[in-house]
């Protein structure tokens, strides 16, 4: 993944030094790699007009850069599988074989891709970097790192991954390759809707999935994001000419607040064919009191595809020392890596489990 930029100009120097993102400290220690001392209390802009008329090299940017640019976000978590029609024909090394040659080919274009392996699952850890021209010149270039993880069973193939444009397309090779080695026996299974032409039929699956997810019980939805997709068939209920009119207009819309789902808001624009599209919730572990708050969506709003899902935080339960009864909660943490493999693992089951009830409803003989 070999990508450039242009060289950035006296102008670009000069507004980045501006920026709040680099303390006085780091403009100091700028200042230093010239040879050149200056005092904290000297006037920032005099500072970053003095520095942009001089020549500047490739550490002096890269220095810059990394202190303004973005620090990337957490990424969702996706799902896909390979089924096989009888027993799964490939084996550890198989994969291993195809795990080493995706790395070889993204290490060579320009990534930093680390294999590894414990018990069944292998993985690939892959570090790229992505442009957005949009940002500023010292704030283009963005370094993600993004995982692959391959877990084999008797019949099923489960791939996980971060839900990334450059990662998806990774995976979505990877699984060509390791269908490609057995045409015949092995297909592809993901979770979408896009056969479900019944808007509640989508927003059912959101609330089947919530709510019947292994040890832990629905506390509180938050926020839904909510899509028409005027293609679909919807409900149709009377309403005031001048609601109709602003419906009329909408097709996208995100609600937020307590208890979301029960609001007569969120109720008329499911009448009028709004579906789920995502769902911000908060569950508790019927063993441990912890509160998670999960975010799960289809990126694809129109077809309900690209589902994805993680655990924004956890908050750690409060007891009184004498009673031993829960008081409050603790601020908000992120969660370990356990926590979230343990959540997520009982969230894709659950999400499965809706997905063949409610397509089993549509078409009693499907399997």
């Amino acid at each position: 993944m070999k990508q450039s930029l242009g060289y950035a100009n006296d102008r670009s120097v000069y507004n980045a030094l501006n920026q709040s993102k680099l303390t006085s400290k780091k403009i100091q220690e700028l200042f230093l790699r010239k040879g050149i001392l200056c005092s904290s209390d000297t006037d920032r802009d005099a500072l970053s007009s003095y520095f942009s008329r001089l020549t500047h090299d490739f550490f002096d940017h890269k220095f810059i850069a990394n202190s303004i640019g973005v620090i990337p976000r957490r990424e969702k978590i996706t799902s896909t599988e390979i089924i096989a029609k009888d027993n799964n024909s490939l084996s550890h090394s198989d994969i291993k074989t195809i795990l080493k040659d995706v790395e070889a080919k993204l290490n060579f274009e320009g990534c930093i891709v680390k294999y590894k392996t414990s018990n069944n699952e292998q993985e690939l850890e892959i570090t790229y970097t992505e442009i957005d021209y949009s940002r500023t010149d010292f704030q283009q270039m963005i370094t993600r790192t993004g995982k692959i993880s391959v877990d084999s069973e008797k019949e099923v193939i489960h791939i996980r991954s971060t839900q990334a444009k450059f990662i998806n397309e990774v995976k979505e090779n990877l699984v060509l390759q390791l269908i490609s080695l057995d045409k015949n026996n092995l297909k592809k299974n993901v979770i979408n809707l896009s056969t479900f032409d019944i808007p509640d039929m989508r927003t059912q699956f959101f609330l089947e999935t919530i709510r019947n997810i292994d040890e832990y019980e629905l506390e509180e939805i938050s926020q839904v994001g909510l899509y028409k997709n005027k293609n679909l068939f919807g409900g149709d209920v009377d309403i005031e000419e001048n609601e109709e009119a602003t419906i009329g207009n909408i097709n996208d819309a995100h609600l937020k607040g307590n208890a979301v789902h029960l609001t007569p808001e969120l109720k008329l624009l499911s009448e009028k064919g709004f579906y789920y599209v995502k769902v911000i919730s908060t569950l508790k572990g019927k063993k441990d009191n912890l509160l998670y708050t999960v975010d799960i969506e289809f990126k694809d709003k129109e077809n309900c595809e690209e589902f994805s899902y993680i655990v924004k935080h956890i908050n750690e339960p409060k007891y009184d020392p004498e009673t031993k009864s829960l008081t409050s909660y603790k601020s908000p943490r992120a969660p370990k890596p356990s926590e979230q493999i343990n959540f997520i693992d009982k969230l894709e089951k659950s999400a499965k489990n809706s997905f063949v009830k409610i397509n089993q409803s549509i078409n009693p003989y499907s399997l």
